[in-house]
């Protein structure tokens, strides 16, 4: 069993101290693509290395996958909110259309890309006990936790 060391003793920097939701999901109810979009749907995917309130490297957007399937979908997904695309474009089960671009940038802004790295799934710490359940314990939510569009 590998122990995360408290988080007092982590530095900002510390790739240990970066903060992370694990979503386990069955793909029978959900696709991984339709799991990507509802991630950058419920969190602001422009910003770099904060969310809300939290800022530093360990608050970033991050997509971690678990191979080369998973790094392809979420960089198609990605690539499909680029503003110069005018067409649907499909990613398995998902479909962006030029209205879907237009919510994300009507929210976030027309001159915002997304910033969201793709990273390989590395060994993965459950928070401590008062973080767990978070939104549930929380309804209002900390931070920008939402629908965005």
């Amino acid at each position: 069993m590998i122990r995360r060391p408290p988080r007092s003793t982590l530095s900002s920097s510390s790739a240990a101290s970066d903060v992370y939701k694990r979503q386990v999901y069955n793909p029978k109810l959900i696709s991984y693509e339709a799991l990507c979009l509802l991630f950058l749907r419920m969190h602001n995917p422009t910003t770099h290395r904060y969310q809300g309130n939290d800022k530093g490297t360990q608050y970033r957007s991050t997509i971690m996958v678990h191979n080369e399937d998973q790094r392809s979908i979420a960089n198609k997904l990605i690539a499909a909110f680029d503003p110069s695309k005018t067409e649907v474009v499909e990613i398995g089960s998902v479909q962006v259309s030029p209205e879907n671009r237009e919510k994300f940038y009507r929210v976030f802004g027309e001159n915002r890309r997304i910033v969201s790295s793709i990273e390989p799934a590395t060994v993965f710490f459950p928070a401590e006990d008062y973080h767990q359940d978070y939104l549930e314990a929380n309804p209002d939510g900390y931070c920008n936790h939402r629908m965005y569009w």
